[in-house]
């Protein structure tokens, strides 16, 4: 079978930090002890490091909602270093959603009453008896490999989890990751092109071979690393509600006189209402023919560079459509756009949180006479 993948592209659709999260769940406790007046000891923080998961699904969540993930950089934060602080938006959207990757409460000491199913296979399959193993996870992963297959050319990315040899023990060395698409390279293995949040821009590929009960995930540039199985986890799509750039002022886009010029006025106001700065090359117009078949094309505009949170680009532009769109119906969208490691320039749109700011506008272009 050829390669098949998704729209979700680690470049484009993961974020740019990687999962270097340590969260505190408890924080340290003073106990007296029982009978020595004065004395008392300090219990350690429980601690969770990393937050695969809460990564993974939230970087579904913005891909199924259409909203550009935020571009943020390790670089903008300083405490602690590389990740957003506990506490902050970014870092509680996360977080929640890592806890809903395993249908667990906020000390990760409740089960919830929904969906056990993620948190209950991982159980199962840590348990799973060493000299079962060969035999059961082989079957196992021609299962899911299948699963993966039927998803990807549905168009759906899906969350993984990756479970860890050593039993119940290594519990917490268990990963989750996004797969975007996959390639039967021979007909006992496959290759899943996967979304590893632990190398931001770098496409990691987990190498499947069910006869062999064999699965290991390569990232470039590192030693392969082993799994004893995945499986595809259940997850249901939420709107994030962080947004770095947005729209705080619509976008409007009115003819130039005379009426029959291809020239148009284009205005809106973009803002960065993230906690950190955001980052892009450029502000500018994606023109979409409404027509089946028809190439976009992207209009330049304003330099972006490095954006500090709470400042806005206020767009107010004279733009000429392309003479091959003369007489045709377009819409117009905002865009900001990046470089991605490998040189290509994409294009982000802009979303607008707020009812009635209008994020797409639709235009006749005149012919000219």
């Amino acid at each position: 079978m050829p390669m098949e993948r998704t729209g979700f592209t680690t470049a484009a659709n993961g974020f740019r930090f990687a999962n270097a999260f340590t969260t505190t769940l408890v924080q340290p406790q003073g106990v007296q002890v029982p009978g020595v007046p004065g004395l008392g000891v300090t219990t350690p923080p429980l601690m969770l490091h990393g937050l695969c998961g809460g990564m993974s699904f939230a970087a579904l969540d913005y891909y199924f909602s259409g909203i550009p993930v935020p571009s943020h950089e390790a670089s903008d934060y300083v405490t602690p270093p590389g990740v957003p602080a506990q506490g902050s938006r970014l870092h509680t959207l996360i977080y929640q959603r890592h806890l809903d990757s395993l249908n667990l409460g906020p000390s990760l000491q409740q089960v919830l009453g929904g969906d056990p199913y993620n948190l209950t296979t991982y159980a199962e399959l840590l348990l799973t008896p060493e000299v079962l193993r060969p035999v059961t996870f082989g079957a196992r992963l021609a299962a899911e490999v299948a699963y993966v297959i039927a998803s990807v050319r549905a168009g759906q990315p899906v969350p993984l989890g990756l479970v860890a040899a050593g039993g119940l023990a290594s519990a917490t060395q268990c990963h989750q990751v996004v797969a975007t698409g996959f390639d039967d390279v021979s007909a006992t293995t496959t290759n899943i092109f996967v979304y590893d949040n632990r190398y931001p821009g770098r496409e990691a590929i987990l190498v499947v071979t069910p006869g062999a009960a064999s699965c290991s995930l390569e990232v470039p540039g590192r030693a392969a690393e082993p799994w004893v199985v995945f499986f595809v986890e259940h997850y249901a799509a939420v709107t994030p509600g962080y947004l770095d750039f947005e729209l705080a002022q619509g976008l409007t886009v009115s003819p130039v006189q005379p009426a029959s010029s291809r020239r148009f006025k284009a205005e809106m106001v973009v803002v960065n209402s993230g906690e950190a700065s955001a980052h892009g090359l450029a502000l500018r117009l994606v023109v979409e023919p409404s027509s089946a078949g028809g190439q976009s094309v992207s209009i330049p505009a304003d330099v972006l560079g490095t954006v500090p949170p709470g400042q806005a680009i206020v767009f107010d532009h004279e733009v000429e459509f392309p003479g091959a769109m003369a007489g045709a119906q377009v819409t117009v969208r905002p865009s900001t756009t990046f470089r991605t490691p490998s040189g290509a320039v994409v294009d982000r749109l802009v979303p607008a949180r707020q009812p009635g700011t209008r994020d797409l506008v639709q235009v006749e272009v005149p012919r000219e006479v």
